[in-house]
């Protein structure tokens, strides 16, 4: 920690700084680093992704600045229930779009997904747009003079190798890497179009559109009216989106479905219409089974396990602890990322997950072939991956319920049905433990019961000498006390 009378130089900058309206201009520089993208050749520029490194006393004036904006947001409801802010996150998104979609099931209507790609959208946010936008939305005028000086005058310097380029202005954008930023594209798009036959959803620059209905040709003109007025609003706020990698989806509830003939375009350009999209890093295909899914982050972890099989194996140094903390740390999450989306599928298409659980603790452990998995779990008592994704949902809905968006809130509140036809997130709740979630629950009762059972009093050993038997002695005739030896205690 700082000491005191450093603290109390750094309020003295901010509160001048902040009460002046000012940005100090060796907190705008910044010194940009490129990271190497995995299966990119290190010859082209664009294989590179660019990390911005900011000053960290700037980054704490950032935070302050952050404060008081969202402070006025929030008593202004200046961010739609639609975006992304403070306690959202992927998996909120993820539910909103399943629980819309299976909802939609129900009623026999088919559901049509619009997911555009909107390029480099932090880098091309129009300044005086922006600055517009915040006065439109009763902004005060001393902290959008703060988010001005801010935005203007930045520059940045790139680094390889420890030489530093000439300095380069940025003329538009928000930087990278900034506390700010984020937020100031939230309200950026505060004003996106909505629809009252669609379905918005957005998390930062990752916008989904969703319509549903009996007909397919209905839902492909529903979508096809969103997108010309969200194309009209990018072309007006200086918004570019790529028509080629965005991504268009009909998912249908039942198999034999004609597709539709119409397509999708946008800027005179037609969308790709495909069996399958990722959306936040969830594969979903067109009837939401979650098979892709599964299989993708499987395969992933088994090759992040692979990466980590000199650690994980038999024959390495590490405890049978350690090598449990690197499993949950590092290959687990992959498998188990935004669980409560999919965790009410079958437990036959999540077998392949606890599959690859089993071979680590076979292999960690150095357990022979006749050793059973279930003996394996009790004894280092790792919970079963369903188990697991059990309690993330419990977890998630417990809080979803009393959450400040009523959009969340209204997709968390409904009684699932029993069948198995209409299974929604919520029915894992209601899911009945595994054989192996069950024989570690009794280990712990039983080590509970051992733990507090009333152990017999043994009687206190007799003061004084103790008598000590001597091997007998037929010689010996001098009495019936000669057998015994007499020691001081």
């Amino acid at each position: 920690m700082l000491p005191g009378h450093l603290v109390k130089i750094l309020a003295d900058i901010f509160n001048a700084a902040f009460q002046n309206c000012y940005f100090p201009e060796a907190w705008k520089e910044a010194v940009v680093i490129g990271i190497h993208k995995p299966g990119k050749p290190a010859s082209e520029p664009a294989s590179y992704r660019p990390i911005s490194l900011l000053s960290t006393i700037g980054k704490l004036y950032e935070r302050i600045v952050l404060d008081r904006l969202k402070i006025v947001a929030h008593s202004h409801n200046l961010l739609p229930p639609e975006q992304f802010r403070n306690r959202h996150s992927c998996v909120h998104q993820i539910l909103r779009i399943t629980e819309h979609v299976y909802s939609k099931f129900k009623l026999g209507f088919n559901t049509g997904a619009l997911f555009f790609d909107v390029e480099k959208a932090f880098d091309k946010v129009w300044h005086n747009g922006l600055l517009y936008k915040l006065y439109t939305l009763n902004v005060p005028t001393q902290l959008v003079h703060i988010i001005r000086e801010f935005l203007s005058n930045r520059g940045f310097k790139y680094r390889v190798e420890g030489t530093l380029s000439t300095r380069h202005t940025i003329s538009a954008g928000v930087p990278q890497g900034s506390a700010l930023s984020p937020f100031l594209f939230s309200l950026y798009t505060s004003d996106i179009p909505r629809f009252k036959d669609a379905h918005l959803a957005l998390f930062a620059d990752d916008t989904a559109n969703c319509a549903s209905r009996r007909d397919p040709e209905h839902v492909v003109r529903s979508l096809q009216a969103a997108a010309d007025q969200l194309g009209e609003w990018f072309r007006k706020w200086r918004i570019t989106v790529n028509p080629t990698k965005s991504q268009a989806n009909l998912l249908y509830r039942k198999l034999q479905v004609e597709a539709p003939n119409a397509s999708l375009s946008f800027s005179g350009q037609i969308i790709p219409c495909t069996n399958k999209f990722k959306y936040l890093g969830v594969i979903l295909d067109r009837r939401l089974t979650f098979i892709l899914h599964v299989n993708a982050v499987r395969a992933r972890a088994a090759f992040v396990m692979g990466q980590l099989h000199w650690l994980l194996n038999k024959n390495s140094k590490m405890s049978i602890r350690n090598k449990i903390q690197i499993f949950t740390t590092c290959v687990r999450p992959i498998m188990t990322y935004a669980s409560p989306a999919f965790a009410h599928i079958p437990p036959a298409r999540l077998k392949r997950l606890q599959v690859l659980q089993n071979k680590f603790l076979r292999r960690a452990i150095g357990a022979p072939w006749y050793v059973r998995n279930r003996n394996l779990h009790v004894d280092t008592d790792m919970p079963t991956i369903r188990h697991f994704m059990h309690m993330a949902s419990r977890r998630y809905f417990d809080k979803a319920v009393n959450h400040p968006n009523p959009l969340i809130r209204l997709n968390s509140k409904y009684t699932p049905f029993d069948r198995a036809k209409w299974r929604r997130p919520r029915s894992v709740l209601s899911d009945p433990e595994d054989d192996i979630t069950l024989a570690i629950r009794l280990k712990h009762e039983q080590l509970k019961k051992l733990k507090h059972c009333t152990r017999p009093q043994l009687r206190p050993r007799r003061r004084g000498p103790r008598r000590i038997p001597r091997p007998f002695d037929p010689s010996d005739n001098s009495g019936p006390c000669a057998d015994v030896i007499m020691l001081d205690s």
